[in-house]
């Protein structure tokens, strides 16, 4: 009493049940709009499972641990999105995506951060970002993400 349950339930399907996901699944209208994104995490965690995620919907992912690695590897990839941290020591993900936008002003760039809710409220949004993601985040608020800064993508055959 007092310190809490742990619920595991399992449910069987059905023998020729289709277990699909059809229709207007934000995942699923991913994995047709591929794209080579540069991660930028300075935690290994985050890092780790942001990559884990991008992958499982079929995108290519090179992933850095600092801004000023993200920067290096920058001109050398042909990259679709730029997703950073914003609060990482060194060099902060308003840097970055300064930086990447200075290279390529077109170069979509979104931010990751636990700091989103308080952004949001206050309607702070850096001049170089085009999008904001408050962490935690689940893979269909990723997903959705990146086809808000690629519209057209969502719906690429």
């Amino acid at each position: 009493m007092g310190q809490g349950s742990t619920f595991i339930m399992k449910f069987p399907i059905a023998d020729g049940q289709n277990t699909e996901i059809k229709g207007d699944d934000p995942v699923e209208e991913q994995v047709a709009a591929r794209k080579r994104i540069l991660l930028v995490d300075d935690g290994e965690a985050p890092l780790r499972i942001t990559d884990e995620m991008l992958r499982e919907v079929g995108h290519d992912v090179v992933a850095v641990r600092s801004g000023i690695e993200a920067l290096e590897r920058f001109p050398t990839g042909e990259f679709d999105v730029v997703i950073t941290d914003r609060a990482m020591p060194g060099m902060n993900g308003d840097d970055v995506a300064a930086a990447v936008k200075k290279a390529d002003p077109d170069m979509p760039v979104i931010m990751l951060t636990g700091f989103g809710a308080m952004m949001e409220f206050s309607g702070e949004q850096p001049e170089s970002v085009d999008l904001i993601v408050s962490k935690p985040f689940t893979m269909v608020e990723l997903v959705e993400a990146l086809s808000k800064v690629d519209p057209g993508a969502a719906h690429a055959e």
